[in-house]
């Protein structure tokens, strides 16, 4: 990742999971969390949260590389 453009660290950084992905996590977790998922749900929940983790350490690893060139870290976007 350190071979990355300025342009390419800076838009991981700012990067989110999308919407329609965000959503199914969290609709997923709430019926975790009621104890009403189904297996098939459950399978679901597994391959968003890896994706959504993957995306979390791509994004620690971009800010890493832009706070150790000296760049300002991206501001994050609360809203969508």
């Amino acid at each position: 990742m350190g071979d990355l453009s300025l342009a390419r660290l800076q838009k991981i950084a700012k990067s989110k999971l999308p919407i329609v992905k965000q959503r199914k996590l969290d609709r997923l977790l709430q019926k975790n969390s009621e104890g009403t998922i189904t297996l098939n749900e459950l399978a679901e929940l597994d391959d968003v949260q890896l994706e959504a983790n993957f995306l979390m350490l791509k994004k620690a690893k971009a800010l890493a590389l832009l706070k150790n060139m000296g760049r300002p870290l991206p501001l994050s976007d609360n809203g969508r």
